[in-house]
Formats: structure tokens, C-alpha cells, sequence
């Protein structure tokens, strides 16, 4: 397991802990995200995980999950949100119901050899003071 995370700002937090994600994901080959490669959740133009992201999500992104077929190495990626508007009983419903779902997404792609099987594609938002979660099969064709 590989970890990255970006330093926050003063008033900015992550939808769970750094600790708490090391220790559900410790002996799994999941690339962990906190925010290294971008702050806000975004796609490259015009591919299905866009086209998904455009007509489902209509809140701000907290964590998402690609598992791409044929990698053996998916990317749980974290993103910032403001401490003023996400409680910490959001950030223990995530730690509690959603990094388990992120955990069983990655070993039900998993095949005998340690690379990924299918691509999907999992997000949870924030929206209307709620976490809601998305998961949908992509087609790359």
C-alpha cells in the first residue's frame, strides 16, 4: 500500500482519517490519495467515468475508487472539504459504512493473480448534509 497526502489548509479536512484508511487497506496493494493529485474529484474530458460523474453526482465529491481491469493497483482518492460544513458524524458514518464498501470493492475485483477484473467505478458524495454512494460498472470500449 502506497499513501499520499497533500497538507491541508487551516478550516480543511478529509471525509476520514489517514490513519483510519491505512488500517482498513494495510495489506492491499490500494494506491491511497489524500489529496496528492488534485483537491476536487475530476475525470479526463469525455470519458465514461465523466459521462457518469456529470448526469449522477450533484453534491461535492468525498472519496472515490477506480478499479480498471487489468491493473493490479487502484486509486482511493480523498478530497478536501471544508471542517465548517462536514460534521465529524460524517466523517465516523464514512470511516464506519463507506471505507468498508471502498475495501469490498477492491476484493471482489481482485483475481487469482492480483489484477483487477472489471472496471468500476465507486464515489461518495456530500450532498444535502448526507453522504450518499454510487457505484456503476464503465465500459472503456
Amino acid at each position: 500500500m502506497k499513501v499520499k497526502v497533500r497538507p491541508l489548509n487551516e478550516g480543511e479536512t478529509f471525509c476520514c482519517s489517514v490513519r483510519k484508511a491505512k488500517e482498513v487497506f494495510r495489506n492491499t496493494d490500494v494506491y491511497l490519495d489524500f489529496s496528492y493529485l488534485g483537491r476536487d474529484y475530476s475525470t479526463w474530458a469525455e470519458t465514461p467515468d465523466a459521462y457518469f460523474w456529470k448526469r449522477n453526482v450533484k453534491g461535492r465529491i468525498v472519496a472515490s475508487m477506480l478499479t480498471h481491469s487489468g491493473t493490479e493497483s487502484p486509486i482511493l482518492s480523498f478530497y478536501v472539504v471544508k471542517e465548517d460544513i462536514f460534521p465529524i458524524e460524517c466523517k465516523m458514518e464514512f470511516e464506519q459504512k463507506y471505507l468498508p464498501e471502498f475495501y469490498r470493492l477492491y476484493e471482489t475485483m481482485l483475481n487469482e493473480n492480483g489484477s483487477i477484473i472489471n472496471t468500476k467505478l465507486m464515489i461518495v458524495e456530500y450532498i444535502e448534509n448526507k453522504l450518499k454512494l454510487h457505484e456503476t460498472s464503465l465500459d472503456w470500449r
